[in-house]
């Protein structure tokens, strides 16, 4: 387990083969720390990404930057939903970048990968997704 650094974002992949409409890939989680007393605090459920617009294959999605610092959320649980219409072949890279400033970050495909969910037909999928 790593711990969430200070500035971190999801980004997805789409390599299904098909494209990924608006909403098809969310990832709801709930992030916990610790308490001055050292027990474990969680919070209420968030999406942390969702992707607006379609995603077409062999592409990347980008969500939007979370300030951890101030919160100091040291990691999180939840589940991540994909779905595919069409024929798709492939798999949902969901990966976990990190930012020393919130604006610099690690090249495509070179953040954490926190899961990859395999398409073979059309349809949702729900995964566990933690760190």
């Amino acid at each position: 387990m790593i711990a969430l650094p200070a500035k971190f974002r999801i980004k997805i992949y789409n390599g299904t083969g098909v494209a990924l409409a608006a909403a098809d890939v969310n990832v709801k989680v709930c992030f916990q720390k610790f308490a001055s007393d050292a027990t474990v605090v969680e919070g209420t459920v968030q999406t942390i990404y969702q992707n607006a617009g379609s995603v077409a294959n062999a592409t990347y999605d980008v969500g939007a930057w979370i300030d951890n610092s101030t919160t100091k959320n040291v990691a999180f649980h939840g589940l991540c939903y994909t779905n595919t219409t069409g024929a798709p072949n492939g798999a949902v890279k969901v990966y976990l970048e990190n930012s020393t400033d919130g604006t610099a970050a690690p090249s495509d495909g070179r953040g954490w990968v926190l899961i990859e969910i395999p398409h073979t037909a059309a349809g949702a999928t729900t995964r566990p997704v933690r760190i």
